[in-house]
C-alpha cells in the first residue's frame, strides 16, 4: 500500500469532520476514484477515525509529540522540508491527535503509521493464478490482474479489491456478506460463483453470474441503481454510472479460467471475438463473404495455430499473420 500525501490526509480529515468545502470534496472524490489503492486508503482512514472516537473520554493525547510525528512525514525525499502555513499546522494537529488516540487505544496496524495496513496483495502477471482467501473462498485471476484483501477477513464484511479479471467461487458464511470492489463498481454476494471483468483500459465493467445471486451497482451509486443478477445474467456498468442487465450470450466468457473454447453453430464474428479475447490477438475478416459462416467445435487447452487450421478446413477460410494480427480471407460458406 502506497503512502498517502499529507495534502490528501488533510482533505480526508476535513470531510470526516464536516468542514470540507465543495471544491475540496470534489478534489478528494477525484483522488478516491483514481485507483483501488486510494479507495482502500480512504476507507481505512475513515475506519480509524471512527475507532478513535470510541475510546475513553479521559484520554489526553500528547498533541505536541503527535505533531512532531506527523511533521516528520512532510520532509520530502530530497531532504528539503515542506513549509506549512498556520492553517496547515492546525489541521495537522487534529490529525496528529486522532492518530495518537488511535495508538493510545491499542489499535495498531494502520499503514500510514507502520507502513502496512495488514492488506494482502496478490497479482497475476504473465500467467493465471488461483488464490485461496482466508474464508476458503476461491479466486481465479486472469493475466494482468490483482486483488487485495484484509488478512483474516475479520468482522462482518469480506471485501476484495480487484483490478483486472477474476472468477470468484464464494463460500457461504452466515451473516457475512462478500464484496468485490473495483474503482467503478461494487458486487455483493452471500455465496455464489461469478466472473468480474474490470480492466482499467476497458470502457465497460462486466459481471457474469454462474450460480447463486449477486447485486451489482456503481461504486458511488444509490440503492436505486442496484441490479440483482441471477445465474445466466450479465451486468454491464456503462459510463461509470448506469448498470445494464442482459443475458449471457457468450458461452466462452469463462474460457480463460476453464481453458476450453466451445462453439455450437456459432456465428464467425463471435468465434473470432472469442479467439481474440482468449489469445490476446487481433483478427480481421477481410472478405465479407465469410460473414455468413458458422462454426462448431470444442477445443481443450486450445492452441491458436491449430484452431485456425481447423477453421481453414471446415469453413474454407484462409488466414495469414501480420505482426499480432490474423487476417481471414475466403470464398464464404453459402
Amino acid at each position: 500500500m502506497k503512502n498517502v500525501s499529507p495534502e490528501y490526509i488533510e482533505l480526508i480529515t476535513k470531510k470526516l469532520t464536516g468542514e470540507a468545502s465543495p471544491f475540496e470534496l470534489q478534489l478528494l472524490e477525484e483522488w478516491i476514484q483514481e485507483d483501488v489503492e486510494n479507495q482502500t486508503a480512504y476507507e481505512q482512514f475513515s475506519k480509524v477515525w471512527k475507532s478513535a472516537y470510541t475510546v475513553q473520554d479521559d484520554f489526553e493525547p500528547d498533541v505536541t509529540a503527535a505533531w512532531n510525528k506527523v511533521k516528520s512525514q512532510t520532509v520530502e525525499a530530497e531532504g528539503s522540508a515542506k513549509v506549512l502555513s498556520i492553517t496547515d499546522y492546525q489541521w495537522y494537529l487534529r490529525i496528529a491527535a486522532t492518530l495518537l488516540i488511535f495508538i493510545g487505544a491499542g489499535i495498531f496496524g494502520w499503514y500510514w503509521i507502520t507502513g502496512s495496513n495488514n492488506m494482502t496483495e496478490i497479482a497475476a502477471l504473465d500467467e493465471k493464478k488461483q488464490v485461496i482467501l482466508p474464508d476458503s473462498s476461491k479466486v481465479w485471476l486472469n493475466k494482468n490482474s490483482k486483488i487485495k484483501f484484509a488478512e483474516g477477513f475479520e468482522g462482518d464484511e469480506r471485501i476484495v479489491y480487484l483490478e483486472g479479471e477474476g472468477f470468484f467461487d464464494v463460500k457461504k458464511s452466515e451473516g457475512r456478506k462478500f464484496q468485490v470492489k473495483t474503482s467503478k463498481s461494487v458486487t455483493t454476494v452471500l455465496g455464489t460463483s461469478f466472473n468480474v471483468k474490470a480492466y482499467k483500459e476497458d470502457s465497460l465493467e462486466e459481471v457474469q453470474v454462474v450460480t447463486g445471486k449477486v447485486s451489482f451497482a456503481p461504486a458511488k451509486g444509490s440503492v436505486s441503481q442496484e441490479v440483482i443478477l441471477l445465474p445466466g445474467d450479465k451486468g454491464m456498468l456503462v459510463n461509470n454510472a448506469e448498470v445494464v442487465k442482459t443475458k449471457i450470450e457468450n458461452s466462452n466468457f469463462n474460457a480463460w479460467k476453464n481453458e476450453v473454447l466451445q462453439f455450437e453453430n456459432t456465428d464467425i464474428t463471435q468465434v473470432t471475438a472469442a479467439i481474440e479475447d482468449y489469445f490476446g490477438v487481433k483478427i480481421i475478416i477481410a472478405d465479407s463473404l465469410i460473414l455468413p459462416c458458422r462454426f462448431t467445435g470444442t477445443f481443450e487447452k486450445p492452441d491458436l495455430e491449430e484452431l485456425l487450421e481447423v477453421l481453414t478446413i471446415t469453413a474454407d477460410i484462409n488466414y495469414h499473420k501480420r505482426d499480432n494480427t490474423y487476417v481471414l480471407t475466403g470464398k464464404g460458406c453459402n
